[in-house]
């Protein structure tokens, strides 16, 4: 057996994010995932499937409140996510 003398940290593959969808995303996560603080790490832990209801009461306590076509956005990704047909 050998030993490690170094523990390289390494970066996860990931698409790059348009910055104009940034926002976006962030609201996603926010409104989709809780967080679990641990002495190391923070983990998302997944809600149920979002729907219309509870993202207008997320939106509703918004600075600035999310627009339609965000919304519309945001119900796809959680449908990707889900693995459900996403509204075209």
């Amino acid at each position: 057996m050998g030993i490690i003398d170094k523990i390289e940290k390494r970066e996860r593959d990931k698409p790059d994010l348009p910055s104009e969808m940034l926002d976006v995303y962030l609201h996603y996560k926010r409104a989709r995932f809780g967080r679990a603080v641990g002495e190391d790490s923070i983990m998302l832990v997944p809600r149920n499937a979002l729907n219309y209801a509870e993202l207008e009461s997320y939106n509703r306590q918004q600075l600035k409140p999310l627009r339609p076509p965000e919304i519309e956005i945001i119900m796809d990704i959680d449908a990707i996510f889900e693995c459900r047909e996403a509204k075209v």
